[in-house]
């Protein structure tokens, strides 16, 4: 089967709970307003597990996976794709793929979103022509790249495991997670960007100017008591 589930009709609305796959793609919904919940496995060999267009609204409980996990096709402008993850999107090439569209992609992430691949030209999310957002609780494997618009990246909480690159436009990056383990590598591309960290709840030390990592902490509540540690490294804000 070249495709486990194919649909044309706007508005076309899937439960699964089950296994759906396809040599080529798994489910491909690109007309309008399509709703996807998936509380089972959407697989798709050589190309996405799911694939959707204009105003699709996503909620994965289970596992979307591909060389591509999900792929936005064929959106445009003013049609927002919202993604709701609590399970696993993974792709080898990316694990979610909007990088010819207009349309917005909106990831609220509390599961995995993971990719094999850490070029800047996919990684784990490959924003589109639009402002994107990404709000992420959980884990994160690849490179973020945002491409164009005016783009938010807010990280509350859980793993990053790749660089965060915001592209062009006027972009905001919010951090509000702290712990030994955090370290993060952000470019905020060109453009006016903004760096949010008073939800951070230690004191931070920011040089942009410096050429030694530009973001550090001491794990306090104050620049005294602590042991100092990077924070993040940052180029382009």
């Amino acid at each position: 089967v070249v495709t486990g589930i194919s649909a044309d009709a706007s508005n076309f609305s899937l439960y699964n709970e089950g296994t759906v796959r396809g040599t080529n793609t798994g489910v491909y919904a690109i007309a309008a307003g399509a709703r996807i919940d998936n509380v089972g496995s959407l697989n798709g060999t050589w190309q996405s597990g799911l694939t959707v267009g204009n105003g699709a609204d996503v909620l994965n409980l289970g596992t979307i996976s591909g060389r591509y996990g999900v792929q936005v096709f064929n959106a445009s402008p003013g049609a927002s794709i919202n993604i709701a993850n609590q399970g696993l999107i993974s792709g080898t090439f990316s694990a979610i793929y909007s990088g010819q569209s207009w349309s917005a992609v909106n990831l609220v992430n509390t599961g995995t979103v993971s990719s094999g691949e850490l070029d800047v030209s996919y990684g784990a999310f490959m924003g589109s022509i639009e402002g994107d957002s990404i709000t992420n609780y959980g884990t994160i494997v690849g490179n973020v790249n945002m491409y164009f618009g005016d783009d938010v990246f807010r990280h509350l909480g859980g793993e990053l495991k790749g660089a965060v690159l915001m592209g062009t436009g006027d972009d905001t990056v919010e951090i509000d997670q702290f712990g030994a383990d955090v370290h993060y590598d952000l470019d905020g591309g060109t453009g006016s960007d903004l760096l949010d960290v008073s939800g951070f709840g230690h004191g931070v030390w920011v040089n942009l100017g410096s050429i030694l990592p530009q973001l550090w902490t001491r794990d306090s509540g104050n620049m005294v008591d602590g042991e100092w540690r990077v924070l993040a490294e940052m180029t382009g804000f």
